[in-house]
Formats: C-alpha cells, sequence, structure tokens
C-alpha cells in the first residue's frame, strides 16, 4: 500500500509514536480504511458519537432537497441574528448585524468547511429534519448512520449527541459512495471543493499525509468533559500526489489532543504492509 510513497525517518519516527499511542488508547478509538475496496480498521463496527462528522449527510439530503425543489445553490433565505444560537460554535454570526439573506451555497460552505452550528440547523428548518435526513441516507443503504438532533437540541441536552453516532466503516462507505459521484452533479462538485478546503480539524488527519495531498473531508468534536477531554473525529477522502486515493474515518472517544486523531491515522496509512 502507497509504495510509491518515499517514507522518510520523519514519518519512521511518527509511525513508531503512533502505534504506541493507539496502543494506550485500548477500545476508544475506532478507523476504518477502504483502499481500492479493501476495507481494514479496528473496531470499525462499533458505534461512535458523529458530532459535526453528521453535517455531511445532512449535505447530501439538502443536495437532494434543492434539487427535489427545483432550487440551486445560489437560492436564499432571510437569516434573522436574534434568532439564531448566540452561544455556540457560529463564524457566521460575526458576518452580519441584524438580518440578511443566505444562499444555500452560503450556509453550506458554513457548515462544511468551517462547522458552523447555526448554518446546520438553518439547513434543518429550511430543508428538513434531523429524521429526514436519516430516512434519506438509509434509503441508500446507509443504516448504520443515525441522525436524531439538531445542533441545538445537542447543546441543550449534551448527554444525548451520541444519538447522532454512526460505526466508522459505515461513514467510511458513505464517503466512498460519494468519491465515485463527486463529479455528477453541481452539489456534489460543489461539496467537494468546500470540504477539500475544510477550515477545521488541520492538526488531525491532514497533519500526517505528505505534501501535495488533497484531502476532502468533515471533522467533528465533543464536549469537554471534566478532565478537559473531548470526542475528536474526522472522516473524508485522501488524495495521495501518486494518484493513490483511499477513504478514512477515525472517532477517537475522550481524546486528550488534536494529535491523537492525527497519531492513529498515521498508524494504519503508513505501517508496512
Amino acid at each position: 500500500m502507497f509504495h510509491c510513497i518515499k517514507r522518510t525517518s520523519v514519518f519512521l519516527c511518527l509511525l513508531i509514536s503512533a502505534i504506541l499511542t493507539a496502543q494506550e488508547k485500548g477500545g476508544q478509538y475506532g478507523i476504518c480504511m477502504i483502499d481500492r475496496g479493501k476495507i481494514t480498521g479496528c473496531n470499525t463496527e462499533e458505534l461512535f458519537a458523529m458530532h459535526s462528522v453528521m453535517k455531511f449527510p445532512q449535505a447530501l439530503y439538502v443536495a437532494g432537497h434543492l434539487q427535489s425543489k427545483g432550487l440551486t445553490l445560489e437560492d436564499s433565505v432571510l437569516v434573522v441574528k436574534d434568532r439564531l444560537d448566540q452561544d455556540t460554535w457560529s463564524p457566521m454570526l460575526k458576518h452580519f448585524q441584524t438580518e440578511k439573506y443566505f444562499t444555500y451555497a452560503e450556509l453550506l460552505e458554513y457548515s462544511l468547511a468551517m462547522s458552523d452550528n447555526n448554518a446546520c440547523d438553518l439547513l434543518f428548518e429550511h430543508c428538513g429534519s434531523p429524521s429526514a435526513v436519516e430516512t434519506y441516507i438509509h434509503s441508500f443503504g446507509f443504516t448504520d448512520i443515525h441522525i436524531c438532533l439538531t445542533e441545538k437540541e445537542m447543546h441543550l441536552n449534551p448527554d444525548r449527541a451520541a444519538e447522532n453516532c454512526c460505526t466508522p466503516v459505515e461513514i467510511a462507505r458513505l464517503f466512498e459512495w460519494f468519491r465515485l459521484r463527486r463529479h455528477d452533479n453541481e452539489f456534489f462538485e460543489f461539496f467537494s471543493q468546500v470540504m477539500g478546503n475544510c477550515k477545521t480539524g488541520l492538526e488531525r488527519i491532514s497533519a500526517v499525509l505528505p505534501s501535495g495531498s488533497q484531502f476532502i473531508h468533515k471533522t467533528g468534536s465533543g464536549f469537554q468533559d471534566s478532565e478537559g477531554k473531548e470526542d475528536r473525529n474526522d472522516a473524508g477522502i485522501i488524495f495521495f500526489p501518486d494518484g493513490s486515493q483511499v477513504t478514512i474515518a477515525v472517532f477517537v472517544q475522550a481524546a486528550q489532543t488534536e494529535s491523537d486523531v492525527a497519531d492513529i491515522a498515521a498508524e494504519y496509512l503508513w505501517q508496512e504492509k
């Protein structure tokens, strides 16, 4: 695997560190990789809280909804700032004072590239509920992806956040499905561009990829516990400089740092086969 990529001493040191880190985590993480149809990983069929990784299947639903209604990415909705959650991760709040029309493209970009929670909930409000998104995703055969709560509902009830969950293999399969169809329409082309410029999780899987790689992905982060730990996730499609492509999903429960995800990804990406 990845025989065309030269392994430097940096990657060898990273690999040794990654193996030791992953061993320490025991069953607290799950990883799935799909490489030319071959599935590998650890705890691939265990359920993990998705957190904002949920915004990727939601975007696929939004694409289907807009197409069915004859709407485009340039159609817009009026957003009133006072009606939004002011106490959540929401970069869009900085860009208007009272009210503003946002295109669906803008809402999707905020949601996918910046993981904006208000943008996500506006898409739920204007396009369809969590249950509608789940039903849509299940209709394509991805039945181990469960979407029950909006971002606001998760913030009001952090203990219920894990109800939005999936298995690493199922979300990897969904990204693999998307990889094969990413040029099918303007919506998927747009998602590829936006998630390729994802602004979150740069110290996760992205941190262990060789220069020149492209990573189309979505991250997710949980709520901090009393020790400052939180769930950290990252899932998407890696396009390596040598032309190879790999779909990967990493979920870490109660991670100590961003690098926990990077360490686990590195173990599987760079181990000798």
